[in-house]
């Protein structure tokens, strides 16, 4: 019981927050619930027998050892059980230290990421309002804000790239593949779509293909907003389709 007492208190240390660590943290605090339960039911089952007739004083009839004898075993076993653990506190700790630098890495890209979500977004209004110039500026912005989280943040725990920092760039994926659709009517491939954006590292199969799939929305957008003009608008809606 001492030992899973003493787990819980070194885990409750840690900032799990809302994940599948936390999930999992709840259970040992159960685990910890019942067995203190147990040891509860227990102590209070042996109490009850040391006041019936004969209880743990005696066994089958014969005397057990005597109450000197067993105080001092257990006087001498104490100081060997506290200097033994099965916990290794050190370990714990070196452990916390690591999760809570990734922590702080997390945070940052976290926080620098909306950053090139929002500026790559401001590009594709942009672009709805033939504001190409404006586009631009929003792109490139772009491309040196995620540039400087890669070689600072995500290039030391490469693990940070599948959260908001990955969908930033499927963001800014989108961004480019649309800004080539409006200028040159044609979709880039993703060497042309690597070339575009000025990034000093390569986008990922995965998030050029989010941002192919999320460009339909943009070019369906874009059709509906040229019907609007009517027939005059009709090889643009054309080209959409």
């Amino acid at each position: 019981l001492a030992t899973v007492q003493g787990l819980e208190q070194a885990l409750m240390q840690f900032d799990f927050r809302n994940s599948e660590v936390r999930r999992r943290f709840d259970g040992v605090k159960y685990v910890v619930k019942k067995l203190e339960t147990l040891a509860y039911e227990v102590d209070l089952a042996r109490k009850r027998a040391a006041l019936a007739p004969g209880g743990e004083d005696s066994i089958d009839g014969q005397d057990a050892e005597p109450p000197a004898k067993k105080a001092k075993v257990e006087v001498d076993a104490g100081p060997e059980g506290r200097k033994a653990s099965a916990v290794d506190l050190r370990l714990l700790q070196s452990i916390k230290e690591r999760y809570d630098h990734f922590d702080g890495l997390r945070e940052q890209t976290l926080k620098r990421s909306r950053d090139v979500v929002k500026a790559a977004k401001n590009a594709i209004f942009a672009l709805q309002r033939d504001d190409f110039r404006k586009a631009d500026t929003m792109l490139g912005q772009c491309a040196r804000d995620a540039g400087s989280i890669f070689k600072e943040l995500v290039a030391r725990s490469p693990s940070l790239r599948s959260g908001l920092f990955g969908s930033s760039l499927e963001e800014l994926a989108e961004a480019l593949a649309y800004r080539a659709f409006r200028r040159e009517c044609r979709l880039l491939g993703r060497a042309e779509l690597q070339e575009a954006s000025g990034l000093p590292f390569s986008f990922s199969l995965p998030e050029y293909i989010g941002g192919i799939m999320d460009l339909t929305g943009e070019v369906g957008r874009h059709a509906v907003r040229s019907a609007s003009r009517g027939r005059s608008a009709s090889s643009d809606v054309e080209l959409c389709l």
